[in-house]
C-alpha cells in the first residue's frame, strides 16, 4: 500500500513538473498572445488609432491573465499556471472567454477518427510485435542479437512525423502514390457496396496507422524478444543450485 501511494505521489509530481515546464517554455516565447490577436483581426487595420489599439492589446492581456486587472503590472508565471492548472481540473480548455461547450462539442464531433486510428494502431502493435518478438527471441544469437537489437531500437526511436513524411512521400504523394494521402473515403465510395467501402476505409487508413503502429511495435518486439530469449536459454526445471 506504501508503495502504490508512493507511487501515485511520485506521479502527480512528474505530471506537475512536466506540465510547468511546458507552460514556463511557451511563456518564455517571444511571441505576445494579445498582440498577436489584434494583429489577425482583419490584417491589423481594425484599430486606426494606436491609443484604441493599445487599449484592446491591455485588455486582451488582462483576460489571458497575463496583466493584473488592477494594478496592470504583469503577473508571474507561478500564478498564471496556477489558474491554468485551475482550469485544467476543472476542465476548461477553452481558453479565457471560450466557448467551453462549443469546444467539447467539436471533440465530441471529432474523437471517432483519433480513436479508430490510436485503437488499429495499438492491434497492429500488438498482433505484429508479439509473435516478431517471440520469432527473434527464439533465433537470439550473438550476430542476430545485435541486428535485431539495432533494428527494433532505431524503429523505436524514429520520430513519428518524420516516418509518416516518408511514408507519404514514397507511398503517397511523390513516388508510388499506392495510398491515398487525406480522408477516410473516396469520393462517391458511399454508393459501393459494404465489403469494398471496408477495403477502401483500410485503404486511406494504411499509411497513418503504420506511421502510429511503428513504435509501440518496436517496443513489444523488443520486451518479448528479450523475454523469450532470456527463457530460452534457461535449462528445464530452472536454475540449478548448490546444496
Amino acid at each position: 500500500m506504501l508503495t502504490l501511494l508512493r507511487r501515485i505521489v511520485w506521479l502527480v509530481a512528474m505530471l506537475l513538473g512536466i506540465t510547468f515546464a511546458t507552460f514556463a517554455v511557451i511563456d518564455l516565447a517571444p511571441v505576445d498572445r494579445a498582440e498577436l490577436a489584434i494583429a489577425r483581426s482583419a490584417g491589423d487595420r481594425a484599430f486606426a488609432d494606436l491609443d484604441d489599439r493599445q487599449r484592446a492589446i491591455v485588455r486582451l492581456r488582462i483576460q489571458h491573465g497575463m496583466l493584473d486587472p488592477v494594478t496592470l503590472e504583469p503577473t508571474s508565471v507561478w500564478r498564471r499556471y496556477g489558474q491554468w492548472l485551475a482550469n485544467a481540473a476543472q476542465l476548461r480548455f477553452a481558453g479565457p472567454g471560450g466557448d467551453h461547450a462549443a469546444l467539447w462539442a467539436r471533440l465530441a464531433e471529432a474523437w471517432p477518427t483519433p480513436a479508430l486510428l490510436g485503437g488499429l494502431a495499438l492491434l497492429l502493435a500488438f498482433g505484429v510485435g508479439v509473435p516478431l518478438g517471440v520469432r527473434l527471441g527464439c533465433r537470439a544469437g550473438p550476430r542476430g542479437e545485435g541486428l535485431a537489437s539495432a533494428a527494433l531500437l532505431g524503429l523505436g526511436a524514429l520520430p513519428e512525423f518524420l516516418l509518416a513524411t516518408a511514408l507519404l512521400t514514397t507511398f503517397g504523394a511523390a513516388w508510388l502514390q499506392w495510398f491515398p494521402v487525406s480522408g477516410l473515403r473516396t469520393a462517391g465510395a458511399e454508393a459501393w457496396p459494404a465489403w469494398r467501402q471496408c477495403v477502401d476505409l483500410c485503404h486511406h487508413l494504411a499509411l497513418p496507422v503504420a506511421a502510429l503502429a511503428a513504435g509501440p511495435l518496436a517496443l513489444v518486439a523488443r520486451f518479448v524478444r528479450e523475454d523469450v530469449a532470456r527463457h530460452a536459454h534457461k535449462p528445464w526445471g530452472g536454475e540449478i543450485r548448490e546444496i
